[in-house]
C-alpha cells in the first residue's frame, strides 16, 4: 500500500510511538535530558512530563507484539538485528508536488523501537526522496534504522539485549540441511488438533536460541550478550568485536560454543 503525504512532523510520530513503547502514556519531548559539567555533577536535568494516559496497558502490549510482527515476518524485516527483538512499522508516502501525487518523489520512513518486551531505545528515520528503489520504506528507511542502532548499540554498554526467558511465545527453528526457518508468532489459531509425535516438539524448540548481532560491542557487552542468549564462547584477540561465527540470526542449540573475534 502506498501513503499519500505525511501529515504529522518526525517528532509527533514519535512520540506517538513512544506510547505504544511505554505502556501507554504520551509524554512530552525532551531534547536535553541533563547536563553535567566537568565535575562530573548535574547542573541540570529535566524530568519525564506525562500529558496524558491514552491507552492501557494490555492494549499497548498486544500492539507491541503485532508490531513484532511486522519485523519478524512483513515489511520490517530489514530492520530486524539478531538478539534484540526490534518492533516497528515501515512507511511510504507520495509527495505532495503542484497540486498532485508524484510518482517518482517519495517519503520513506520507518518507527522501531527494541527489545520489543521492554523497550529501551526508539528511533524514526525519515527519507525524503530517496532514489529508488529505495524508495520503499522497507528498502530505504528500515536498512539505515538497523545500521544507526547497531552503532548506538556498540556505544553503549547500558543498553543491554534480552533475556530469552522474556521472549513471549516467540521462536524460530532452521530446519535441518536447509535455508527454511519456522516462526511462531502471537497471535495464535484459536482451535487446533493434535498428532502423536515420538519427539517433544515444545522441548525441540525449547532447546533453540538465535545467534545475537554482536559486532562493534565491547568485550563485557559481547559477553553478556552471549551469556543471556544462553550461548558459550571463545574469544581471540582484544578490543572491539570485529568478527563473530557463527553469523548473527542463525539457530543454534543452548549452550553452543561459538567464536568471538576482537581488533
Amino acid at each position: 500500500a502506498m501513503g499519500h503525504e505525511v501529515g504529522v512532523t518526525a517528532i509527533q510520530l514519535a512520540s506517538a510511538y513512544c506510547a505504544i513503547a511505554n505502556g501507554g502514556y504520551l509524554v512530552t519531548p525532551r531534547l536535553v535530558q541533563q547536563i553535567i559539567d566537568r565535575n562530573q555533577e548535574v547542573i541540570y536535568a529535566e524530568e519525564p512530563s506525562v500529558i496524558r494516559k491514552i491507552a492501557d496497558e494490555k492494549t499497548m502490549e498486544n500492539i507491541r507484539k503485532m508490531l513484532r510482527g511486522v519485523v519478524m515476518n512483513g515489511t520490517g524485516h530489514n530492520a530486524d538485528i539478531s538478539g534484540w527483538d526490534v518492533a516497528g512499522k515501515t512507511g511510504t508516502a507520495q509527495k505532495w508536488i503542484d497540486g498532485q501525487y508524484s510518482n517518482d518523489k517519495f517519503i520513506s520512513n520507518f518507527v522501531g523501537f527494541f527489545p520489543y518486551q521492554d523497550p529501551q531505545l526508539l528511533a524514526f528515520i525519515m527519507l525524503d526522496e530517496p532514489n529508488q528503489p529505495y524508495h520503499w520504506g522497507s528498502e530505504g528507511a528500515a536498512i539505515a534504522f538497523k545500521r544507526v542502532m547497531k552503532r548506538i548499540i556498540s556505544m553503549d554498554d547500558e543498553i543491554t539485549p534480552p533475556t530469552r526467558d522474556s521472549d513471549q511465545g516467540i521462536f524460530a527453528y532452521q530446519l535441518p540441511k536447509t535455508d527454511v526457518i519456522i516462526r511462531n508468532e502471537p497471535p495464535f489459531a484459536i482451535q487446533a488438533s493434535s498428532l502423536p509425535l515420538g519427539l517433544s516438539t515444545a522441548a525441540r524448540f525449547s532447546n533453540k536460541v538465535e545467534m545475537p548481532e554482536i559486532r562493534g560491542f565491547s568485550m563485557r557487552k559481547a559477553m553478556t550478550s552471549l551469556r543471556q542468549a544462553g550461548l558459550k564462547y571463545i574469544i581471540q584477540g582484544s578490543g572491539k568485536v570485529a568478527w563473530q561465527s557463527p553469523e548473527p540470526g542463525t539457530i543454534l542449540n543452548k549452550g553452543y560454543t561459538c567464536t568471538v573475534g576482537f581488533k
